[in-house]
């Protein structure tokens, strides 16, 4: 009965992935079961962001991957907090229900883990991403140093015009290919 509890728990509780909240600096795997979103947003200087967002397994390989350049001049906590939107809204199409939403935003996943919901911008967008992880049925929001997120940046550079979203779920570029490789050394 108690290894029955341990295992549900261990399903269904949203736990922190590191208790100083600070991330890992190189990719790590989900574990088993589990599928890893990272997300990172590009601020093109030109009144665009570019929001990117991969899907990996606990293998490492890519699942999918998606890009979009938005026409816009958000904070880059805001398109921070845009780019796991887009992620997880990838995420919850592609019927995923247990994963891993990582950022390399601290404050912003310190936020969505306090649930720290305030009436800003930002705090409006840690609502949403409150409100989409509760629609996994397993779900934590852990942060990743810049080294750990080098995949998920170069996506989020990935689009040059504005207004289309891109979801790939084949075909990536060798570009990320190589990268996702070069995590797994």
């Amino acid at each position: 009965m108690v290894s029955d509890y341990r295992a549900y728990a261990d399903r269904v509780i949203t736990r922190p992935c590191l208790s100083s909240g600070v991330g890992d600096s190189v990719w790590s795997p989900p574990r088993a079961g589990f599928i890893k979103i990272i997300t990172d947003a590009y601020m093109a200087g030109d009144e665009s962001v570019g929001l990117g967002a991969v899907a990996r397994d606990k293998d490492g390989r890519i699942l999918w991957l998606g890009y979009w350049q938005v026409g816009a001049e958000w904070s880059v906590e805001v398109a921070e907090a845009k780019a796991a939107m887009f992620g997880l809204d990838i995420a919850k199409e592609r019927g995923l229900s247990n994963i891993v939403l990582k950022c390399d935003a601290l404050n912003l996943v310190r936020a969505v883990r306090d649930k720290n919901i305030a009436r800003t911008p930002v705090g409006l967008c840690v609502e949403d991403l409150c409100t989409l992880l509760s629609f996994f049925e397993s779900s934590k929001c852990c942060h990743v140093k810049r080294g750990g997120n080098i995949v998920a940046h170069c996506v989020a550079r990935i689009s040059e015009r504005v207004g289309v979203a891109t979801v790939l779920v084949t075909d990536f570029p060798q570009g990320v290919l190589s990268l996702a490789e070069i995590d797994l050394i």
